[in-house]
C-alpha cells in the first residue's frame, strides 16, 4: 500500500459502509522523442472491517527512440488491520518481455493515527534482463537474472482543517554491477514516460506530496519526486499538480498535469496528463 488516495477520510469510512471501491486512470505524455499513454484499473474488495482485497493492472504504449515498448504490470495482496496497527502482503509482475520481466513481491507493516500515518514494506525483485550484442550480421538476445532487495518508507501527516502531507522513500540493491552490464539502451527504452520509469530499474526514489481541502469535498495536490536510476544510469525529477473534486454521489475525479526532467544521462523530458476515477459502491 504506496501513499493513500488522497480521500484517504472516504476510503477509511467504506471499510464500515460499503463493501468495495475500484478506480480507472488514463495518462498521456508528450516526450521530446516520442508520446506515451497509459491506462490502468484498480479494485479493492472490503470483506469486512479488518481485511481488504485489491488487484491492479496497467499497460502502458510509448513510441520513442530507438523503438517503441509496451510494458504490462498487475499486482494482487490485501491488508489485515489489527486495531490502528495492520499488515499488507502483495505480489505482481512488471515490465516488457522483450526487455525485461520483473516478478515483485512485497510485505509490511502500517499504522494509521488521528493525525501521523506511517508504513515501512520490505520489496523484493527477480528480474529477467535482456540485453542485446553484436554478432557479425545477428544481434544475439543474452538473458542476465538479476536480484533486487530493497525497502520503503513513508510518513504522513494531516491537520483537523484538511491539511496533509506525506513523505516516502523506496531504494533497493542489486546483486549485480548494473553500470557493467550496458544496460543504458533499455533504461531508456523503458523511460519515455513517467510511469514505465516505476517499472525499470530504480535505485532510489524519493517523493513528498502536499494536499488542502478546498470546500468540504474538493482538494488540491502538489507533489514532487525524485527517481535516481540503478548504476548512475541517471536521474529523473518529477513535479505534478492536481485537483480532487466529487464526480456524483459514489465517486472522486483526481487531474493531474506534470512534467519530468531527466538529467545525469536520461534523456529527454516528458510533460504528462492523468484523469484518475474512482467509484465506491456496495451490495444490498
Amino acid at each position: 500500500m504506496d501513499d493513500l488516495h488522497p480521500r484517504d477520510d472516504r476510503k477509511q469510512s467504506a471499510r464500515h459502509q460499503l463493501q468495495f471501491f475500484s478506480g480507472a486512470a488514463a495518462e498521456y505524455s508528450f516526450v521530446d522523442n516520442g508520446d506515451g499513454s497509459t491506462f490502468s484499473l484498480l479494485g479493492n474488495y472490503i470483506v469486512n472491517d479488518a481485511i481488504m482485497l485489491s488487484a491492479s493492472f496497467a499497460t502502458t504504449q510509448a513510441d520513442g527512440a530507438p523503438d517503441s515498448v509496451q510494458t504490462r504490470d498487475w499486482e494482487i495482496g490485501g491488508q489485515y488491520d489489527f486495531g490502528p496497527i495492520g499488515v499488507e502482503v502483495y505480489g505482481g509482475q512488471s515490465g516488457d518481455p522483450d526487455d525485461f520481466d520483473s516478478q515483485d513481491f512485497s510485505a509490511g507493516l502500517y499504522h494509521f493515527g488521528d493525525h501521523w500515518r506511517w508504513s515501512v514494506r520490505y520489496l523484493e525483485r527477480d528480474i529477467d534482463l535482456i540485453l542485446r550484442t553484436p554478432n557479425l550480421e545477428r544481434v544475439d538476445d543474452i538473458s542476465v537474472p538479476l536480484k533486487a532487495d530493497g525497502w520503503r518508507v513513508g510518513l504522513g501527516y494531516k491537520t483537523d482543517g484538511g491539511f496533509r502531507i506525506n513523505a516516502s522513500s523506496r531504494w533497493f540493491d542489486y546483486d549485480r554491477d548494473l553500470s557493467l552490464l550496458g544496460t543504458r539502451v533499455i533504461v531508456q527504452r523503458l523511460s519515455p514516460t513517467s510511469l514505465t520509469l516505476a517499472t525499470s530499474l530504480l535505485d532510489r526514489s524519493d517523493s513528498l506530496r502536499a494536499e488542502w481541502k478546498v470546500g468540504d469535498q474538493s482538494a488540491f495536490n502538489v507533489s514532487v519526486t525524485r527517481d535516481e536510476l540503478a548504476g548512475d544510469l541517471g536521474i529523473a525529477d518529477t513535479l505534478s499538480v492536481g485537483f480532487l473534486t466529487p464526480a456524483g454521489a459514489t465517486g472522486d475525479l483526481d487531474i493531474s498535469v506534470g512534467v519530468s526532467e531527466g538529467g545525469d544521462g536520461l534523456d529527454g523530458n516528458t510533460v504528462f496528463l492523468s484523469v484518475f476515477y474512482l467509484f465506491y459502491g456496495g451490495f444490498n
